[in-house]
């Protein structure tokens, strides 16, 4: 219950601070969809409905303009319906994402995925121990490595040195 009331005074927080850009959508629609209505000689809250049920992409049927004027308007209706709609929806996703964040433990989370997916879980001594494992490998290949690298300086060295004192013989 206290998730399903976090998400809504979130979403709530989200249409408020959107609530100008919304009205603003809003208010475009209803603009254009009076200008519909005017030309196809409609009542006004038939007008409003024609805009509202073509932004929301309902569409009934019922309301449809004749003239391409008023057609190509209907477009633009739509369109910035669609906006609209995407805003409410990205705010849904966003209150729904900061609920989640606030209420999930994500360890727990995470553990109950990695079993979803099929994946075993390490438990935290593993990983600690793996963590230790891979840091002592990587100690050991670099000193590996130093050694090897030391070792190849002291052979340059001596056959430096034999190939410097090696005499010429003459007859």
């Amino acid at each position: 219950m206290k998730f399903l009331i976090d998400f809504v005074t979130i979403y709530s927080l989200y249409i408020f601070h959107l609530s100008p850009v919304l009205i603003f959508l809003a208010s475009v629609i209803i603009g254009l969809a009076l200008v519909v209505g005017k030309s196809e000689k409609w009542k006004k809250r038939d007008s409003i409905y024609f805009g509202f049920i073509t932004a929301t992409t309902v569409g009934y049927g019922d309301k449809t303009p004749k003239s391409i004027k008023t057609k190509f308007i209907a477009i633009i209706i739509t369109f910035v319906g669609l906006i609209t709609t995407g805003i409410f929806v990205a705010a849904g996703m966003q209150a729904l994402a900061k609920t989640i964040e606030k209420n999930i433990d994500r360890t727990e989370f995470d553990k109950d995925m990695a079993k979803v997916m099929g994946k075993e879980e390490e438990s935290e001594s593993k990983s600690v121990e793996k963590h230790i494992e891979d840091k002592v490998q990587n100690q050991i290949n670099e000193e590996v490595k130093r050694l090897i690298d030391l070792k190849i300086k002291n052979l340059s060295k001596i056959r430096d040195s034999i190939s410097t004192e090696t005499p010429t013989t003459e007859k």
